[in-house]
């Protein structure tokens, strides 16, 4: 299926110039380039995210779907207060999102031919799908409090709460992992922060808010901003040995699990949080606002997870921010200003004003972020040496059998290493072809995904760029750029720890 399947675009392709170019020259526009490749994953994931407020606004409107649910629990439990009620309901609601992201991903993943690397990333536990658990924990806080916060404040509210979690990213990934940001980069995140909580200050001050419990949808935003914010830590850390693709479908696998666990948890204690998941499927509406939430929510979280590995979970999340103002502009769009933005006679100079300034202070963080220097985010760590001069420490193999055939593989981005490790430095395309023979990848398209895997983990620091040459005869890519690699000191320590870690080397 995979061969049939056009290339993703490789964010170290170029077209050469009709006159001759240095190697430096390349060099340099290929690093603007991966730059370039992680800004538009992260404007892109803004876009995706804002239109996903549309069906997770239009969603309460469907009379089947959530109404009927509530209805449901109040016949049968007359006592249950209306905002227990309403959070049943937000439960239902994020575990139904969830279902359909993780479908869509299925399909996503089928279509890449990265089910296989699905397979091998799940069964390393501890080396990890364990970190996709964790942001799946994360994220169906966040996604969860999302829902609270639209449901007791304002869908515009929860857009703008959210916007406090590039805090708690850009403060992990410092601290954690270990990411550079530079002063530029720290005053482009505060500039998008002021430019999102400006968006809504309006709302606001004028307190046009008629919920039955606002300190609940103020929760509900705490839960959004501290969920989100270490979801983007965690995935960050894994994504060093994962493939994006692959790890975003097992974070929407486990969340997905947990809220059906917690769901039949409900059911048991009699409230029937299943009862009704059918009309999903009874009323055409329903499908397609349901069918919106999964195929937005799910290529936001694909572009959002593909901008860190070449901006840094600071800077990407940072970007990503602009969903608040994208949420806004698709709210007004299909909605119309006034629930959008929810102002009446009085307030409207103010909440409209606010929401202009804030928009026009988003463009500039934007601005800011988008023209740093590339040539200090080729690595987001601090730059690493070889290991030695043959770029190896120890000798790691593969387990064999008599054919000499891997007897169980491992995650490709570990395998990329191990490669290097006993190799010492070599080119990409020596890189990709033994590892695609190992692996039996034969397709142009899988080649051109194990490249990108080799950049992502330049980035994340684990590989080093050790020289550069035009590939003149098509060994990869012709007339493009070829790299070679050696692995750093970063790269042999992490190769130390998987090894008590991955499963095949117990």
């Amino acid at each position: 299926m995979a061969e049939n399947i056009k290339p993703q675009a490789n964010p170290a392709d170029y077209r050469p110039n009709e006159t001759p170019v240095d190697i430096e020259t390349l060099v340099k526009a290929d690093h603007k380039k991966k730059i370039r490749f992680g800004l538009i994953m992260g404007i892109l994931c803004a876009l995706y995210w804002g239109v996903w407020y549309v069906p997770g606004y239009a969603v309460y409107d469907l009379p089947d779907l959530l109404n009927s649910l509530s209805a449901n629990l109040t016949e049968n439990h007359p006592s249950l207060s209306t905002d227990a009620n309403t959070l049943m309901v937000c439960v239902f609601l994020t575990g139904l999102n969830a279902i359909a992201c993780a479908l869509v991903l299925f399909i996503w993943n089928g279509a890449l031919g990265k089910l296989p690397e699905f397979h091998r990333t799940l069964v390393e536990f501890k080396a990890a799908s364990k970190y996709f658990l964790l942001a799946g924990i994360c994220g169906a806080c966040a996604v969860s409090g999302t829902y609270i916060a639209a449901t007791f404040l304002s869908p515009g509210f929860a857009a703008i709460a959210g916007l406090l979690y590039p805090i708690i990213g850009t403060t992990m990934s410092v601290l954690y992992l270990k990411q550079k940001v530079s002063k530029r980069g720290y005053l482009a995140i505060i500039v998008l922060l002021a430019g999102g909580i400006t968006l809504y200050s309006g709302t606001l001050i004028a307190g046009n808010t008629d919920s039955s419990n606002p300190t609940l949808g103020a929760i509900g935003g705490i839960m959004a901003a501290v969920g989100w914010g270490f979801e983007g830590v965690v995935a960050g850390k894994a994504l060093d040995i994962c493939e994006p693709d692959v790890g975003l479908h097992l974070r929407f696998c486990f969340e997905a699990l947990f809220w059906i666990i917690v769901m039949l948890i409900f059911t048991g204690c009699g409230y029937n949080l299943f009862y009704s998941i059918g009309d999903v499927f009874g009323d055409p509406a329903d499908f397609v606002v349901v069918l919106m939430l999964g195929l937005s929510f799910a290529w936001c979280y694909v572009t959002w997870y593909k901008s860190f590995p070449f901006l840094g979970v600071a800077r990407g999340q940072a970007v990503g921010s602009l969903y608040a103002a994208c949420a806004v502009i698709f709210l007004i769009i299909f909605f119309g200003p006034e629930d959008a933005l929810g102002y009446d006679d009085d307030s409207m100079a103010l909440i409209v004003g606010s929401t202009i300034a804030g928009l026009i202070i988003c463009l500039i963080g934007s601005f800011l972020i988008a023209t740093e220097d590339s040539e200090g985010l080729v690595s987001l760590r601090a730059e690493n040496e070889p290991a030695d001069e043959n770029g190896h420490a120890a000798n790691t193999v593969e387990p064999m059998d008599d054919h000499g055939k891997i007897i169980r593989k491992a995650p490709i981005k570990f395998r990329l290493m191990q490669i290097l490790e006993n190799g010492g430095p070599q080119w990409s395309y020596e890189v990709v072809d033994k590892l695609c023979e190992e692996y039996g990848m034969k397709s142009e398209h899988d080649k051109h995904m194990v490249n990108y895997d080799l950049i992502e983990m330049t980035s994340a620091g684990f590989l080093r760029e050790e020289g550069y040459e035009i590939d003149t005869e098509g060994k990869l890519n012709k007339d493009h750029l070829l790299v070679k690699y050696a692995i750093t000191d970063l790269g042999i320590t992490t190769i130390d720890e998987l090894k008590t870690k991955v499963r095949h080397y117990e």
